[in-house]
């Protein structure tokens, strides 16, 4: 399990460091550096393997305790020092909520730098919050019509005019996106929709306030962002349910 998740985890950094063409190099280098850490490895816990042998059981589950312990402390101690300039579902949230607590003030204040994020506030475990309600991003049309109780002709006439749908629900908010649709926008949207429910009376005001609202947040936004170091909004690595919507 751990080398399915860190094999999949390395393709999407080894990507994000690559420069131009350079991707060859990377993986080239990558793949150089766990042959001698699996080799330095292997020689190691040979050796810890036949000194522990004829030790208690209490001793030999007690460093195996230990040695596990270290290991996630470092996993943990290297992901918070990876500070990736481009957005996933977690740091978009963290930076746009940041973001929404200044602008609700009528106030803009400086934004965490990639590093501030990776340090103190990007999630490491994907645990939903019971706090707040669930945005579920890029579902599929029937879906979104079952959830959201609207009519499926007035949302065709909605997406001729506009790149993706969204709407209040009982548990949430609901977004589906079109091929032309920017997915960090949407959710920037999804974001504020959820924030403004807090302070509106029902669904249609906050719905409402929110589309008057959200194309000027977003510009500010986005400037807030480019001066804090964060980099191409429109390539953003967000979670989905995997459903792009199509006019046929």
């Amino acid at each position: 399990i751990c080398g399915v998740a860190a094999g999949a985890c390395n393709n999407a950094i080894s990507l994000y460091w690559a420069k131009s063409t350079d991707i060859a190099d990377i993986t080239a280098k990558s793949g150089s550096q766990r042959t001698i850490t699996s080799t330095i490895g292997l020689v190691l816990s040979a050796l810890f393997a036949r000194t522990v042998s004829s030790r208690k059981p209490s001793v030999v589950w007690s460093l195996f305790i230990l040695l596990t312990i270290f290991h996630i402390v470092a996993n943990v101690k290297c992901l918070r020092s990876m500070a990736l300039d481009t957005f996933n579902t977690g740091r978009l949230q963290v930076v746009a909520e940041k973001f929404m607590d200044s602008w609700s003030q009528g106030r803009r204040k400086a934004l965490p730098t990639p590093a501030q994020v990776a340090t103190y506030f990007e999630p490491l475990l994907f645990t939903p919050s019971l706090k707040r309600k669930r945005i579920l991003f890029g579902v599929s049309f029937n879906e979104f019509v079952e959830r959201s109780g609207r009519n499926p002709a007035e949302l065709q006439q909605i997406l001729q005019e506009s790149d993706y749908l969204i709407a209040m629900t009982k548990t949430g908010v609901v977004v589906s996106v079109t091929p032309s649709a920017d997915p960090a926008f949407a959710y920037f949207h999804a974001l504020l929709l959820r924030r403004t429910l807090q302070h509106a009376p029902n669904h249609a005001v906050a719905e409402h306030v929110a589309a008057q609202e959200v194309f000027s947040a977003w510009q500010y936004f986005v400037e807030d962002c480019e001066k804090a170091g964060w980099q191409q909004l429109d390539e953003s690595e967000l979670g989905t349910h995997g459903y792009v919507v199509e006019l046929a």
